[in-house]
């Protein structure tokens, strides 16, 4: 995906998942167990899993074994044709829209 797909970085404040992220294509930027930063995405569905509402609520460890790590900041994706109007807009005269 470009850039242009995903609308800003959001910094998270670790107050749980925002209700208007649910059903939306998110990427997210975590911190695991040694710092380091990954990113995942994908749809955020309900129900919510205890793991997932605890990522989103400053992490922790679930067990002795599973990690969860804090959300640190998201994106949400465009939706394909907010895209592709946004590239009409920008250029006019490339596009034709068959009437």
């Amino acid at each position: 995906m470009t850039q242009e797909e995903w609308g800003p970085w959001i910094e998270h404040d670790g107050r749980g998942v925002p209700p208007h992220l649910i059903g939306r294509w998110i990427e997210i930027e975590c911190r695991n167990a040694l710092g380091r930063p990954w990113v995942s995405e994908g749809v955020l569905t309900l129900p919510l899993s205890k793991f997932t509402v605890m990522c989103w609520s400053g992490g922790g460890w679930m067990t002795a074994r599973d990690h969860c790590a804090p959300v640190i900041r998201y994106r949400i994706r465009k939706p394909r044709g907010l895209t592709i109007l946004q590239r009409i807009a920008e250029q006019p005269d490339r596009e034709r829209i068959e009437a």
